[in-house]
Formats: structure tokens, sequence, C-alpha cells
């Protein structure tokens, strides 16, 4: 079930209707210090990693929930928090091998998935202790070349298909056996678990409702593509994802448009991406940055892997953040890099001279600085 959710819209989401009831959501920040009053902890002083600004904030509880980085800000407080974290990589694909999940079994008997998600597919996962910076995690070829030979003696045409990147993250295990442990799907249940005792502590004692309160865009059933694109002169296609993103408020989305047209266009064809949708996220998902449109809309996530749309969107983020006409061309060539890093280790053949094609067509259409670029495929 877990990988029919798109975790980070689901992490945008219920950023937004926590603000809707009255959170503060500070995005792009940094706990650098926690404030203590005796052995209580009472706030943290917090950084905005955009503008190293800094602030103090107090509260009655403070929640450590910072899964594999729980121990670096437990260790703010002079606690040590022991966990034992497993790195897991996966592999997406340009096409499906499948409309079902599958598994399959690899070299050294351990289960390995492949699932069907939006376009593409899903391979995964490997599990290694990791006890590294969750922030400079890499993934190896032989970690690659692992989960393909996994998955070929089921589909032998996996071989065929285009590996579009590969990623990984770190999982936060227990380092002893508990009960404590759990997935994504049992997200919700987890967090009321915490939020309840903390209520408790406050003297809160209202039932909790998130349960029953959707998230945005779940309050009422999407509008039909075949709706949105006749109302809204959109591709049916595109009409389509921006339902299946976004909901109820696909409407909403597509209604920037009727001023601006031009909002009607792709800025990625690859994931059927309207100017508008970008333009909802910039306002009212906390996105400021390439990467975070991604995060929010797909963008760039398509074959493509940002070498067409990252210009255009970046010009559009310029426009409605008021940026400088060099920290829009910053922003374009961060977001290239960012990309890059899960497209360098699922390069070989004819997909490395095209992954140099696309760097240089890129470079030269946003007229960017080769100094400091991301390295050439075969370095």
């Amino acid at each position: 079930d877990e990988y029919g959710i798109d975790p980070f819209r689901l992490c945008a989401l219920n950023a937004r209707s926590a603000a809707a009831h009255g959170a503060t959501i500070r995005n792009h920040t940094v706990v650098t210090r926690l404030l203590r009053e005796g052995a209580a902890v009472v706030g943290a002083e917090i950084e905005d990693a955009r503008t190293g600004a800094r602030e103090e904030v107090r509260a009655r509880a403070v929640l450590n929930a910072g899964g594999p980085w729980a121990p670096k800000i437990a260790a703010l407080a002079g606690v040590a928090v022991r966990i034992r974290p497993g790195k897991g990589v996966h592999l997406t694909l340009d096409r499906r091998l499948s409309n079902y999940g599958i598994i399959c079994k690899a070299v050294d008997g351990r289960d390995v998935f492949v699932m069907p998600h939006e376009d593409s597919s899903i391979i995964g996962t490997t599990d290694d202790d990791f006890y590294g910076d969750p922030d400079e995690l890499t993934v190896t070829q032989d970690e690659v070349e692992y989960l393909l030979q996994a998955v070929e003696h089921t589909f032998p045409s996996v071989r065929s298909a285009r590996v579009l990147r590969a990623w990984a993250g770190v999982r936060p295990t227990l380092f002893a056996y508990g009960p404590l442990e759990d997935e994504l799907a049992s997200f919700r249940a987890m967090a009321q678990e915490a939020v309840d005792l903390i209520a408790h502590k406050a003297g809160n004692s209202q039932p909790c409702r998130t349960h029953e309160v959707p998230l945005p865009g779940g309050e009422a059933a999407a509008p039909s593509a075949e709706t949105l694109g006749r109302e809204h002169t959109v591709p049916s296609y595109a009409a389509a994802r921006i339902s299946y993103r976004h909901g109820a408020e696909a409407e909403r989305i597509l209604s920037l448009a009727e001023e601006r047209p031009e909002l009607r266009a792709f800025a990625c064809s690859c994931e059927g991406v309207t100017f508008a949708e970008l333009l909802f996220s910039l306002r009212e998902e906390f996105a400021s940055s390439l990467t975070d449109l991604r995060r929010r809309c797909r963008l760039g996530m398509g074959v493509c892997q940002g070498a067409r749309c990252g210009g255009p969107a970046a010009a559009l983020l310029a426009g409605e953040l008021g940026l400088s006409h060099e920290k829009a061309l910053a922003e374009a060539n961060a977001f290239l890099d960012e990309r890059w890093k899960g497209h360098r280790p699922v390069l070989a053949g004819d997909g490395l001279a095209q992954a140099e094609l696309f760097q240089c067509t890129y470079y030269a259409t946003c007229a960017l600085p080769r100094d400091g670029a991301p390295e050439r495929p075969w370095r």
C-alpha cells in the first residue's frame, strides 16, 4: 500500500492542514540549539537555512520527531538516543513493468518488490546498516546491480527499460527489538499516540479528530479529467494528473489560468505539470525552490530529469518570489545538481552519452557557468 502513496505530497498536505488549524510551519529550518531550564527542554534555537537568520522559539512541550536525525537532535540536550539506521536504495524505471505489485527474490534470498507508481515502476529495497550522515547518502553501482539482478529473473525486460534514477533513504529502525517501530502506512495513528501524550500533559482532554478530518483536496470527490479539460481548455492528460494529485482543489488550481492563459502550458511535459500547478504550490504549499516544486508536483521527475523543465520553472519561481536573474540561474543550477545525484549511479552505454547531451543543452540554454557544475558522467 505504501507504494501507492506520494510521500512528498502527504507531508505537504499534513503541513497545510496543521497550518489551517493554527500551527506555524517553518520550512527549510534547522534546530541549532535546545533551550533548557534545569533538566527540562523548553524550546529551541532555529536557523533559516536559506538566510542564516536565527531566532528562539519556546513551547510547553518539545517533541523530537527527527527520524534518523533524532540522535543528533537529542545530543543537543545531552541525551543519548540509540537507533540502528537502515539504508534503503530504490530504483525508478521509465515505464511500468506490471500494473501489479510483484515480489522477486534477490541473490541473498531477500524480497525485492517491483511496484507500479505513477507512470513508472519502483524497484526496492536494499537494507544495510548505515552510520554516516543521513544528509550525505550515496548510491553505488553495486547496489543498483543487486536490485536489477533480483528483478530480471521475473522480468527479463527490465534490462531494456531505462533506469531514471536511484535514490536512497535512512530508516530510523530500533537498536533493540521492541513494540514501537512502525511504517508509513500507519503514520497517522503513530502521530496520534505522540500528540495525545503531549495533549494530556498540557491538560487538553479533547479527543483526537485527525482520523475524521480530510486533508486538503480530500473534502470532496475530484472532478473528472474530461470536465476539467473541457472547462479550462487544458489537455486531458494534464487535467487527469492535476485531478489525481490535488483532488477537489484541481478546479481552484486551473482557475489561476483564467486571467493568465499562459499558465495552462506544460512546465514539465514528462509529468503533465502545468505552470498553474507550480504557481499554486508556491502560494499555498510552502514551496520556495525548484526542489520544493519537484516534491509538490513531480517537476523534473520524468524522463528528462529536469533538463527541459528546470529553466522555465526557474523563470516562474523568480517572477513569483522576486528573485534576481543571478539567483534564478543559481536555482536552476542547484536543481540540475540535485537531479544529477540520483541520475549518475545508473548511467551506462548510450544513456551516458545522452546524459551529457542533456547537460550541454541545459547549460547552453540557461547560460549557466560550467564552474561548479556537476561532474561529467565519466568521472
